[in-house]
């Protein structure tokens, strides 16, 4: 009850800030006390699980004495004195950096020497070495307690005093032997101090004992490693530095240990496979770096539980912080006011949006800055930096959650008088439907709308005045009352009178008292003699629109309340809208009229059309068949009664399939369209002995948006064209036998002139060349036509096969005889190197060279470069044919390798040809087991390959030798 009087004095977001404000303080005592000590600790483990295991770096070796190298020890116990000493040794002469000999039992002699033979063994292993940092450790109290002498004292960094819990104040510390001592290049504090709930998180970087400061073991390796002479590091403050390197810890000297993942993630080497791999594999991996030996047995090294692992060897975490320390890879803190600072924005923030937003509106925005600030944490972390996040989480998600749960209850109660409210408008608007069902006179209605409005008010008058046309007038439509029909005739100027301005604001009024408002204008009450105390004015509102204005006059118990001017706006806006609908009925029905005149024209015109249609569909000379979506039959015109001998009769309102006996025709109109782009041409012989032949195209029927609801097929009779190609075909076959031996002759009788004659005088011998290029080019020719109706016939071409040894020499030959290339185009070979020799049918193969050489010729225009390159491929041979000229539509490449086929386009004018030469080409390269394609690209050129199969004999007996290379 506190919050919500609170609330209803205030501003929701000084509210919220209050409250805000109020968490932070609370909060704060909290985290002062402890308290959230045990949340932050789950949310840090929480960061360490979502990030998961982190790269380590390479300058930290962990070498564990674990059971294996226990059970392979063949002599002393791998922790032995004499086990160790070999140890260090392998690691010495692998060029180990720094060795740290994490054995808790060398302190004190906890797993004492038999002999001091041994610790000396063990020592001049160290000496040796001169870079061997051995454990001290600070023990309980109760046990024996012994001064530490002069050379762990060397050690210290100092006088004073590290704070630490009280339950662990220090018993005694507890040193190596002095024979160690005196041989070990540093000596650090091993002890690393659990939280309350038993969890290694930080470590320390130094400890005292007995007014002295000593560094922790970690540090000692890296100072070691470092090179800084002993007891050089120096710890001011919370500050701890190690030559150049300063580390800032928390007030105990110590840093959150950043692990690398869970237990045994840490790169290790079992002590086995440091004695017993060779020393060259051994170097590769212990060469240079800091290497951390401890043990990792159960019952004799001490476990600690982790952020990342239930247990963990003291070594392994040894190990992390050693790695932390040198790779500079420790979690930082952020200041301690920062969290301060966190904690209180975050607060404020939360109760500033979520003060002045609905339940379900601050839940959100709490939990999105819960994420936000979660998310941010957990970024930060993933940089090694650390944020506390429990005090700041905790503080948002209590100042969200108390005024989530306020505005939930005063939602609840602004809830309730809503309902209230929505109730009394529910019987006003009932009451008004009732009446406009009752009546569809629109002034009966009114009036009935304002006696009730009067009924329900208890008022004395009423009118009801609408906007004139002009939009400057108010007219009296409809008054009750004493005098009421004295009204009729008066209008109002808009903003004149409390009419006037309730119609030129949109707001309305209320005049307890008339005489007392100034906006009120006696002069209508004057007219017609009526004494007006009081009155209530609202305006009908139509989509932001004033269409008139309601009022009530003189309240007979008491004065107009606010409920009154409620129930009142929806009286308006119910009688607006009733009037906007009574308008659009008489329009509509106007249009309705007008709608069935053009209808009625519509359905005269689609006569008419159908009418049109079916004459010219009976009429067309192809016939069309048109199906349903079932497939039945629905068109049937004269053309196809007379093409297939059916009858209209038969065929309409059957399945298609079912009125044809003819399989070509049942195949067409049960083949699916859709995987042919949804139609389909082909051929069908109807009758074979009379050579009737017809083209059918079918496609299907779409309505828009919507599946097919048919198909349609148009047949052409093709049977004189299938004639005319046969008689065309039967020309050229006869033409070109008819002339192959007139040009025979003519190219023998070239052949012999240029043999007898002589042929120094330069114009002879030009004009006899070029008789016998023309000759050979009519051969070409007419062997082309001879092809072309071999091909048309179904007959294979015959091929007269004989070995191609150079391959330049054939090309260079086609280039010979090629036509039409001027000083523009520059025409090139290039044969690959290594290219073998094949077989082939030589005359035909440059048959096909001369085509696409003056096709690239041709279609060149501006000239450019045309090469020829024969290179082998993948067990065949590749002969290309580039040119630089205008390329190839995309749109026409399907084309190119049909019969009388030829592309033209006005970009680069007509070019001349038969349009047969690719479809032979084609078909001689299949003869010669091949293939022809093309790859091209408008506007820059195209390419021709011809791919070959290498034969290094004639696939069939020898016959008249190939003609030599020109």
């Amino acid at each position: 009850m506190t919050m919500q009087r609170l609330s209803q004095r205030s501003s929701p977001v000084r509210v919220g800030l209050l409250v805000g404000l109020s968490v932070f303080v609370v909060v704060g005592l909290l985290g002062a006390l402890g308290r959230l000590q045990s949340t932050e600790n789950a949310l840090l483990s929480l960061r360490f699980e979502v990030r998961g295991p982190r790269q380590v770096g390479d300058q930290v070796v962990l070498v564990t004495l674990e059971e294996g190298s226990v059970q392979a020890a063949d002599g002393a116990a791998p922790w032995s004195r004499e086990g160790l000493a070999e140890l260090v040794r392998r690691l010495d002469n692998a060029g180990a950096a720094v060795i740290g000999l994490d054995l808790p039992g060398l302190a004190g002699n906890v797993i004492p020497a038999r002999s001091p033979a041994e610790d000396e063994l063990l020592a001049r292993a160290m000496r040796q070495h001169g870079r061997v940092v051995l454990p001290i450790v600070i023990r309980e109290a109760g046990e024996e307690q012994r001064a530490p002498g002069p050379a762990v004292r060397r050690f210290a960094l100092g006088e004073g005093s590290v704070p630490r819990p009280r339950r662990l104040e220090p018993g005694y510390l507890a040193a190596p032997a002095a024979a160690l001592t005196d041989a070990a290049a540093g000596l650090g504090v091993t002890n690393i101090y659990p939280d309350l709930d038993g969890a290694a998180r930080e470590a320390p970087l130094a400890a005292s004992w007995g007014g002295l400061v000593y560094p922790a073991f970690w540090v000692e390796l890296l100072r070691v490693h470092e090179g800084v002479p002993a007891g050089e590091a120096t710890v001011r403050g919370r500050r701890v530095s190690v030559g150049d390197t300063t580390f800032r810890a928390d007030a105990e000297l110590e840093l959150l240990i950043n692990y690398v993942g869970g237990y045994r993630e840490f790169p290790r080497l079992p002590y086995r496979s440091v004695v017993t791999q060779s020393m060259a594999a051994l170097r590769t991996q212990v060469a240079g770096k800091i290497v951390v030996v401890g043990t990792d047995l159960a019952g004799v090294t001490t476990l600690l539980r982790t952020p990342t692992a239930p247990l963990m060897p003291g070594v392994e975490v040894a190990a992390t912080v050693t790695e932390n320390l040198v790779a500079h890879t420790m979690l930082r803190r952020v200041p301690g006011l920062t969290g301060v600072l966190l904690t209180l924005i975050l607060a404020l923030l939360v109760g500033s949006l979520a003060g002045r937003s609905g339940p379900l509106a601050g839940l959100g925005i709490t939990l999105a800055l819960l994420a936000v600030v979660a998310a941010g944490g957990f970024g930060i972390f993933l940089w090694g930096v650390y944020v506390p996040l429990a005090a700041p989480l905790i503080a948002a998600a209590l100042t969200g959650g108390v005024l989530v749960v306020n505005s939930a209850s005063l939602s609840e109660r602004r809830r309730a008088e809503a309902e209230a409210r929505l109730q009394s408008r529910l019987q006003a608007i009932a009451g008004i439907g009732r009446l406009v069902n009752s009546s569809l006179d629109q002034n009966q209605l009114l009036v009935e709308i304002l006696r009730w409005a009067e009924s329900e008010i208890d008022a004395e008058g009423s009118s009801l005045l609408l906007m004139e046309p002009d939009g400057e007038h108010l007219r009296f439509e409809v008054a009750l009352g004493e005098r009421a029909d004295m009204l009729k005739d008066i209008t109002l100027r808009v903003g004149e009178g409390i009419a006037g301005t309730v119609a030129s604001t949109c707001e309305p009024i209320i005049a307890q008292d008339v005489q007392t408002d100034a906006r009120w204008s006696p002069d209508v009450a004057y007219a017609i003699d009526h004494d007006t105390r009081s009155i209530l004015c609202v305006p009908m509102m139509l989509r932001d629109r004033v269409v008139g204005v309601m009022e009530v006059i003189n309240k007979r118990d008491g004065s107009f309340t606010e409920h009154d001017v409620q129930l009142m706006q929806v009286i308006g806006a119910q009688s607006a809208l009733f009037l906007e609908n009574a308008r659009l009925y008489s329009a509509l029905s106007d249009k309705v009229d007008v709608a069935n005149e053009e209808l009625r024209r519509a359905n005269d015109r689609l006569e008419y059309e159908v009418a049109r249609i079916t004459t010219l569909v009976d009429e067309m000379a192809d016939g069309v068949i048109a199906t349903d979506e079932a497939d039945r039959i629905v068109i049937f015109n004269n053309a196809a009664e007379r093409m297939f001998g059916v009858p209209e009769e038969r065929a309409m309102g059957r399945q298609a399939v079912t009125v044809f006996d003819h399989p070509g025709l049942t195949d067409l109109f049960s083949m699916p369209l859709s995987p042919h782009g949804g139609s389909y041409e082909t051929e069908i012989v109807l009758d074979e002995a009379e050579g009737q032949v017809v083209r059918a195209h079918i496609a299907l029927i779409d309505q828009p948006g919507q599946r097919a609801v048919g198909k349609c097929a148009v047949f052409t009779d093709i049977s004189h064209l299938k004639e005319l190609d046969r008689m065309k075909m039967d020309l050229i076959s006869f033409v070109s036998h008819e002339l192959k031996n007139p040009i025979a002759s003519l190219q023998g009788s070239c052949d012999m002139l240029h043999d007898r004659i002589d042929l120094s005088d330069e114009r002879t011998a030009r004009l006899l060349d070029i008789a016998s290029h023309q000759s050979r080019r009519m051969q070409y020719l007419v062997q082309d036509f001879l092809d072309l109706s071999r091909i048309e016939a179904g007959q294979a071409l015959e091929l007269n096969w004989s070995e191609i040894t150079d391959p330049e020499a054939l090309v260079r030959g086609a280039m010979a005889l090629c036509r039409g290339v001027g000083p523009e185009h520059h025409l090139d070979v290039e044969v690959a190197g290594g290219t073998p020799g094949f077989w082939a049918d030589r005359d035909k193969l440059e048959a096909v060279l001369i085509n696409l050489i003056e096709n690239a010729v041709k279609y060149s225009p501006d000239g450019g470069d045309v090469t020829v390159r024969v290179r082998p491929e993948d067990g065949g041979i590749v002969i290309e044919v580039a040119d630089q000229g205008v390329g190839i539509r995309p749109e026409d490449l399907p084309r190119l390798f049909r019969s009388f086929q030829r592309i033209h386009d006005t970009s680069y004018g007509r070019v001349s040809g038969t349009g047969v030469g690719l479809y032979i080409c084609r078909h001689i390269m299949e003869a010669h087991g091949g293939t022809i394609d093309v790859e091209s690209t408008w506007g820059e050129g195209s390419t021709f390959r011809l791919h070959l199969p290498l034969r290094t004999q004639s696939p069939e007996p020898a016959g008249p030798p190939g003609r030599e290379v020109r």
